[in-house]
């Protein structure tokens, strides 16, 4: 087992510590003195990320996720540009870089961004008691509202990795393989609410697949073996793997939210809600106004994604379609692949704006060369 993966190829380390030491490079010549320390936090901080041979050669499927700690404060977005060049530099989908202030660090709330940069990261660059200000809150502590973020935060996952084509037979090698390793993310995801609810919650896919209760006897111990090990071709169906992987998040997502799925989108968009203020901040207060708007947009788009996912396998496109025209007035919405392109370009626009670099989850180069192989 390395230090990044829980893979025992020298070429893997090889590859994600040169990866590191070009974005290492490029934050420090970019921050210099306001730097004062790098946490690798995520899949490769945990010691548990996902690589992947291709021909022989490794290829990192996750992001890399960094807590760059800083002297003073600064947007939360305001790295993202260097993150961007780094990715298309060095092959990958993403470099996510977020700036926290090291004077903010002591008062971290019990969240499982918390949980995990304290006990599941790094120290890429800094002093080795980086994390030590970083407050030790238990698994307990972590409130029911983080297990539904992260179930809402994963809503697109079962849309932006198949489409109709994809679900009915087998598609390119790029696209079986997105299939696969976005299926096995969102049981993984319906995995950790489940802990988070039982305070069982730990940084380990591998122990919290251990901890994990109900589920079919296979799902969850191969969704994480592949998580952890991917391979093309994939040495299962990706099919199965998304109708499972939709099955799971949807009696997880029942269980946290505490109402059936069906009934979950009318609550998230509460119209009246939104309307009643935006009504009042469009006299009072017009940034108000504008930020009230937003959220009404990213919420309806979370509802139009619910949709989606229950409409799939012959469900009513009826609410789903009503959600999505004034998001997207411009897109067909006949079919089910209408509604889950509309879902996912809405989720770019309203929801999680610059995700992604490209078509292809893993970068287009990879898509490239895994379809070539």
């Amino acid at each position: 087992m390395g230090r990044y993966t829980v893979r025992e190829e020298p070429a893997v380390e090889a590859r994600v510590e040169a990866d590191l030491a070009v974005i290492r490079a490029a934050v420090t010549a970019e921050l210099g003195s306001d730097l004062v320390g790098l946490l690798l936090v995520g899949g490769f901080g945990r010691g548990e990320g996902s690589v992947i041979f291709v021909r022989g050669l490794p290829y990192a499927l996750n992001d890399y996720d960094l807590v760059v700690v800083l002297r003073g404060r600064r947007p939360h977005d305001a790295l993202q540009p260097l993150g961007d060049r780094l990715a298309l530099e060095l092959g990958i989908a993403h470099v996510d870089l977020l700036p926290v202030a090291a004077a903010d660090l002591p008062a971290a709330t019990p969240t499982i961004f918390t949980f995990d940069m304290k006990n599941g990261s790094i120290v890429l660059d800094g002093p080795p008691d980086l994390r030590a200000p970083i407050p030790d809150h238990p698994a307990a502590a972590l409130p029911r509202s983080e297990a539904e973020i992260l179930l809402v935060n994963r809503l697109t996952c079962l849309l932006e990795c198949a489409t109709e084509a994809t679900l009915a037979g087998p598609g390119r090698p790029s696209e079986e393989l997105a299939m696969a390793y976005m299926a096995a993310k969102v049981v993984l995801t319906a995995v950790e609410a489940e802990a988070v609810l039982g305070a069982r919650y730990s940084t380990s896919y591998e122990e919290k697949a251990r901890r994990h209760e109900g589920g079919g006897p296979d799902l969850v111990p191969v969704m994480t073996d592949f998580k952890l090990r991917p391979a093309t071709p994939v040495p299962f169906d990706p099919r199965w793997a998304w109708d499972e992987a939709r099955r799971l998040y949807l009696s997880t997502f029942a269980a946290v939210f505490g109402v059936p799925v069906e009934r979950w989108p009318a609550r998230r968009l509460r119209r009246w809600y939104f309307f009643l203020r935006r009504v009042f901040n469009l006299a009072a207060n017009r940034p108000r106004y504008r930020d009230w708007t937003g959220v009404e947009r990213r919420s309806r788009a979370e509802a139009a994604e619910m949709e989606t996912i229950l409409a799939a396998r012959g469900g009513s496109f009826d609410r789903a379609r009503r959600l999505l025209r004034p998001l997207v007035p411009d897109r067909p919405l006949d079919t089910w692949e209408d509604l889950r392109a509309a879902c996912v370009l809405a989720d770019d626009r309203y929801i999680h704006p610059h995700a992604r670099q490209g078509p292809d989850l893993f970068g287009p180069a990879l898509a490239r060369i895994v379809d070539e192989a």
